[in-house]
């Protein structure tokens, strides 16, 4: 496991899985705006991974890649969530409310 991820699997409860093909989602910066047909097709090819992992949560530590899963999830997935890697450390504790909940809700962090 790499080193970066290693803080995760130590979260009670949270079974880890890495991706068998640890491949680009396609975002790549703005690749997916300059070469969108290919981005997609290495989006769908991801997803296909995560598909078959049975993942529940798709996580990643760069903004860029959220969006791109998020889309891949919407358009190929089976219901996954996406995640930033703080999300996920701080669940446990519940003292972040994600920004889309807070703006969905009205939701305020826990102190």
């Amino acid at each position: 496991m790499d080193v970066k991820w290693s803080c995760l699997a130590a979260i009670p409860g949270l079974q880890f899985k890495e991706s068998r093909l640890p491949i680009c989602c396609g975002s790549a910066g703005i690749y997916n705006v300059l070469q969108n047909e290919m981005a997609m097709d290495v989006l769908e090819s991801k997803m296909a991974n995560v598909n078959a992992s049975k993942a529940r949560v798709i996580v990643t530590a760069n903004p860029g890649c959220m969006l791109q899963l998020e889309a891949g999830a919407r358009q190929h997935g089976s219901g996954q969530r996406v995640a930033h890697a703080v999300e996920m450390l701080d669940e446990p504790t519940g003292t972040i409310v994600p920004i889309k909940l807070r703006s969905a809700t009205g939701a305020e962090p826990r102190r």
